[in-house]
């Protein structure tokens, strides 16, 4: 089983369109999971290996697609909150590897990371904040 992860601003029946799209294309969807953030949408495929390959090239033709293993952080947007949260993986030993804003909207920024440890990572952030 693989993760293909989708990242939108937030539609109305954008999991119809992901689950339509995979059915026409006979793609067996083993787990789903979507998760609203208020302007932004996350859906999450669990895929079989023989699926995945075929499904990641369609969702990325369509829709915004993230590592399947990166971590989603909604953050305030203000001053302080991106420094909060390194420092506070920094005190783990845990460094960001990769890194990259997906959206801003009104007063969040959702930010995509990857560490060194991304399941200790997940698990230290989502004490205080919003993660996927």
């Amino acid at each position: 089983m693989r993760e293909l992860k989708i990242i939108e601003p937030y539609r109305p029946f954008l999991l119809l369109e992901v689950a339509s799209m995979m059915a026409e294309h006979n793609i067996n969807i083993a787990s789903i999971r979507s998760l609203n953030l208020g302007e932004i949408a996350i859906i999450s495929l669990m895929l079989d290996d023989q699926d995945f390959q075929r499904a990641m090239n369609i969702a990325v033709e369509r829709w915004n697609v993230v590592k399947a293993d990166s971590i989603i952080v909604e953050l305030q947007d203000r001053p302080g909150e991106l420094a909060k949260m390194v420092k506070l993986l920094s005190s783990y030993n845990i460094e960001i590897r990769e890194s990259n804003v997906v959206d801003r909207k009104n007063t969040k920024t959702y930010l995509m990371i990857n560490t060194t440890n991304n399941t200790l990572a997940k698990r230290i952030l989502e004490k205080d904040y919003n993660v996927s």
